[in-house]
């Protein structure tokens, strides 16, 4: 089974381990550029309730952004970092926690 990244490349699911994250926390977090599943595919009606189900994840290699890697790698684009970007960050905070208490 193959899946676009956000890259624009192609991976084969299972080869490595990929990363799901929404389009939003994708842009704050550019370090795993080359290992994000297109967003896109998070809003295809046949594609995202598997990526969104952890046991189907896990079977695939893949694995949801985490807050240590947001804590760790998201970098603001100047100092001091814009407002809007703050907003960002927090949201997709927001987001993740909450999508780990539903796990």
């Amino acid at each position: 089974h193959i899946v676009p990244l956000a890259s624009g490349a192609r991976a084969a699911l299972g080869v490595e381990q990929l990363i799901v994250a929404s389009a939003a926390e994708q842009a704050l977090v550019r370090h795993f550029a080359q290992r994000y599943v297109h967003a896109r595919c998070l809003e295809d009606a046949t594609l995202a309730p598997l990526l969104g189900d952890k046991r189907a994840r896990e079977a695939t290699g893949l694995r949801p952004l985490t807050l240590e890697d947001v804590a760790e790698h998201a970098h603001p684009p100047s100092e001091p970092p814009p407002d809007a970007w703050l907003r960002a960050l927090w949201a997709a905070v927001a987001a993740r926690a909450e999508a780990d208490a539903a796990e």
